[in-house]
């Protein structure tokens, strides 16, 4: 997943909508893995990423965020 990660963004960019959703999709999967505080550093990048790129207030920045609250109410990151 992290090799279709890295052409992700050599091809379309870091902010690129689809790159981040792998992005998120990667973070979720490390968390279910025990990898938590990679995990969270990745989610915190997406999240913030979306914010910057799109607004706080669109629909998958807001997801991304849900998901960090949900990661800190689950964890000891």
């Amino acid at each position: 997943m992290e090799e279709t990660i890295a052409m992700l963004i050599r091809v379309f960019g870091a902010d690129d909508p689809d790159t981040l959703a792998a992005m998120g999709s990667l973070a979720a999967r490390m968390w279910q893995q025990g990898e938590r505080e990679d995990a969270f550093g990745l989610a915190k990048h997406v999240a913030e990423r979306l914010c910057r790129t799109r607004g706080a207030d669109d629909p998958a920045a807001r997801d991304a965020k849900a998901v960090l609250d949900a990661m800190l109410g689950d964890s000891g990151v």
